[in-house]
């Protein structure tokens, strides 16, 4: 495995001083979240370097690569039409994976999965995706929330995230890409089969901005209700 020092030289010869902030960033909250949580903290720290080594390549390039590679990607039509920038996560892990710098199948799967996520999401996987949202580079209103639900509970500072990430796609127009709503809707099953989530419910509160009035994200909360919780007053934030 490519040491971290190594990486972030890497990291800084190839992409802009922003992102290799947000990098660094995402690396230090996931190791974090991995000694809390069960995941090696080394893998998590160099997954949290390396998630966005493709962030920064043109669409005609990420395009290209899927295409030369034959990387299986979820809906790549639909990526395609809407937002081609969305392959940049699987992008990443098959060029980390081609270049040798992680082996773990952990590691890549997390990185492959923290934008759109994945069906079946792993502890890693939810690590990632957490850090990723709640970084100390991120300033959105909503993040001190999802930052003090990861102290207590990975899965529902993990759904907070999916939720926010599909609120912000919804309040640019754009269309929720297909797996978003299949990882939506698996977590909310998931949620039914958890007595203590039933109850007790996230809560986010009103003066956190993503809304009027408080709603709870529990089992009522699936699938393309996302819309209308969005219109209602989502996040306005770039990941």
């Amino acid at each position: 495995m490519l040491s971290s020092k190594a990486a972030l030289k890497l990291l800084k010869s190839n992409l802009s001083r922003e992102r290799v902030r947000h990098s660094l960033a995402v690396a230090k909250v996931a190791q974090g979240l991995a000694k809390k949580y069960g995941w090696n903290p080394e893998l998590a720290y160099q997954a949290g370097l390396l998630h966005d080594w493709a962030k920064e390549w043109s669409d005609k390039r990420l395009i290209n690569h899927v295409r030369r590679f034959r990387l299986r990607v979820p809906d790549f039509s639909f990526i395609l039409k809407v937002s081609p920038a969305l392959l940049h996560s699987y992008v990443s892990a098959d060029v980390i994976k081609r270049k040798g710098w992680v082996r773990d199948p952990s590691a890549l799967k997390a990185i492959a999965s923290h934008t759109l996520g994945h069906p079946r999401m792993s502890v890693a996987d939810r690590i990632l995706y957490v850090a990723d949202l709640i970084a100390f580079d991120r300033t959105f209103k909503e993040v001190k929330i999802v930052r003090r639900l990861a102290e207590r509970s990975l899965h529902r500072a993990f759904v907070a995230a999916l939720v926010i990430k599909l609120s912000c796609t919804v309040r640019k127009g754009k269309p929720l890409h297909p797996l978003s709503l299949t990882v939506w809707r698996a977590n909310a099953k998931e949620k039914q089969r958890d007595m203590s989530l039933r109850t007790q419910p996230i809560v986010i509160p009103a003066k956190a901005g993503i809304h009027s009035g408080v709603h709870v994200l529990d089992s009522r909360f699936r699938g393309n209700d996302v819309k209308s919780f969005a219109r209602r007053g989502g996040p306005a934030m770039i990941y």
